[in-house]
């Protein structure tokens, strides 16, 4: 469905929770498709809501708004729809963009490290919130593209599978309904 406010996601969420209550749960998978727009929507929810508090400071960012409390609500409302989608006899998943990130060390050494394009706390919470982080690679092979999947990390790569369900290296073909036919079936 598309969901193109925080007040969209909430009346979503609201008919999910009905179905469920009512016994007719259609759904036994969600899936969020980009984290990083659902992201912004909840900023632009979290912005309106300091607004409301703070009349009299201008604010058009989550950094405007007093105290850092913007950047605690941005996560606090990341989290919270999150823990509620859990609660759902589905299982959850969500699609987001990857960014090759310098992480300095303790030691004035840094890496490059592959991982979600969100950053701060809120990129954090994300990572440890899932079961599975699937980090996609794909490279051109002649005319063809290749997809191979990581869950196993490194040092300059963002991966887990809990349980090692999911394979490191993986390898997806072009036919895309078979590539979910295969994932699905690790699940079972």
């Amino acid at each position: 469905m598309p969901c193109r406010s925080w007040d969209e996601w909430r009346d979503i969420y609201s008919a999910l929770l009905q179905a469920q209550r009512e016994g007719k749960f259609p759904y036994e998978t969600i899936v969020i498709d980009t984290i990083d727009k659902f992201i912004d929507l909840s900023n632009t929810e979290v912005i309106e809501r300091g607004r409301n508090k703070f009349k009299g400071a201008e604010i058009f960012t989550i950094g405007d708004i007093p105290n850092g409390a913007g950047w605690a609500w941005a996560t606090d409302n990341i989290e919270l729809a999150l823990s509620k989608l859990e609660d759902l006899p589905a299982a959850i998943c969500y699609i987001g963009h990857l960014d090759r990130k310098e992480i300095k060390k303790p030691n004035n050494t840094s890496i490059h490290l592959q991982t979600i394009s969100i950053g701060g706390k809120t990129g954090r919470a994300l990572v440890a919130w899932c079961d599975h982080f699937i980090n996609i690679e794909a490279a051109m092979v002649g005319n063809n593209v290749k997809r191979r999947l990581r869950t196993l990390p490194t040092a300059s790569v963002d991966a887990k599978s809990r349980g090692g369900v999911v394979p490191d290296g993986t390898e997806w073909g072009e036919d895309s309904k078979a590539n979910w036919v295969k994932f699905r079936g690790l699940f079972s």
